[in-house]
C-alpha cells in the first residue's frame, strides 16, 4: 500500500514540475509544449524557396502576401517545438548538400 501512495505521489510531483515548467517557457523555447508544425515555402515553379516552422501556420503568411508572390506554403510535419526544430535543420541541411546552398529564403542552417 505504502508503495502505491509513493507511485501517486511521484505522479503529483511529476505533473506539478511539469506544469512549471511548461507554464514559464516561451512560444519559441525549445522546451515550449505547444504544437509547432514544420512547413515548406514555393515558388509558382515548385522550387523551394524555404523551410520554416510556426506555431500559427494560418497566420504566418498573409493569403493577400503569398497569392501576391504566386507562393504557396505547404505544411509538412507537426509536432514538439524542438522535434519541428530538427526536421527544418534537416532539410535546409539536405538541401544545402543536394544544390550546394541554402534554399534562397532560409538566412541560417536553423
Amino acid at each position: 500500500m505504502s508503495a502505491r501512495l509513493s507511485s501517486l505521489n511521484c505522479s503529483a510531483v511529476i505533473t506539478s514540475l511539469i506544469f512549471i515548467v511548461s507554464s514559464t517557457s516561451r512560444g519559441n523555447s525549445l522546451k515550449s509544449n505547444k504544437i509547432n508544425y514544420g512547413y515548406q515555402l514555393l515558388d509558382r515553379n515548385g522550387n523551394i524557396l524555404k523551410y520554416g516552422e510556426t506555431t500559427h501556420p494560418r497566420t504566418r503568411y498573409s493569403k493577400k502576401w503569398l497569392e501576391s508572390k504566386g507562393y504557396e506554403m505547404q505544411i509538412k510535419v507537426a509536432g514538439t517545438k524542438r522535434g519541428v526544430h530538427e526536421w527544418q535543420h534537416y532539410m535546409i541541411d539536405n538541401y544545402t548538400q543536394i544544390s550546394g546552398g541554402r534554399p534562397p529564403m532560409n538566412l541560417s542552417m536553423w
